[in-house]
């Protein structure tokens, strides 16, 4: 079964006791909260630890920009869209520097090709249930660590 981000965070809101959802319109402060928990926590965990569906390798494109002289850099690569985290470069003899405009700084020559092993964002689909099992409570248990000091929320446990 394909999970959406609906369900998935109707899932995660009904640990906490909230009524279950069908949609993200109209959304009340606790569904609002989780879908943006979803959307800061999912690259999050995805980039924490080393998910197999969520990595894929990569040759890396050559940039046409030119490093400055005194940077001591002699080739610019840029990143594969979707990178959330390097896992390794492919062959593992070059030194690099990955920099926040999503560039890869080095000193390898152009004779051949550099491969990256990368985590990245998958399409919902294709995440697999365990994985969904265990973000459920990610969000849930982000959740409620952030309400649990509101006077109300106290109170209801």
């Amino acid at each position: 079964m394909a999970y959406s981000k609906t369900s998935i965070l109707s899932l995660a809101i009904g640990l906490l006791g909230h009524a279950p959802i069908q949609t993200l319109a109209n959304a009340d402060a606790m569904v609002t909260a989780a879908e943006q928990a979803f959307d800061i926590l999912l690259p999050a965990v995805l980039a924490t630890g080393n998910w197999r569906f969520s990595i894929q390798i990569q040759q890396l494109t050559l940039s046409t920009e030119v490093p400055p002289p005194q940077t001591n850099w002699q080739q610019i690569y840029l990143l594969p869209a979707g990178y959330l985290k390097n896992i390794r470069i492919i062959p593992q003899n070059y030194v690099y520097e990955i920099y926040s405009n999503n560039q890869i700084w080095c000193n390898w020559g152009t004779q051949s090709p550099i491969f990256m092993e990368y985590a990245y964002l998958p399409d919902l689909s294709t995440l697999p249930p365990w994985f969904i099992a265990y973000f459920i409570y990610e969000i849930a248990t982000y959740l409620c660590l952030a309400s649990a000091q509101k006077p109300d929320y106290f109170s209801a446990l």
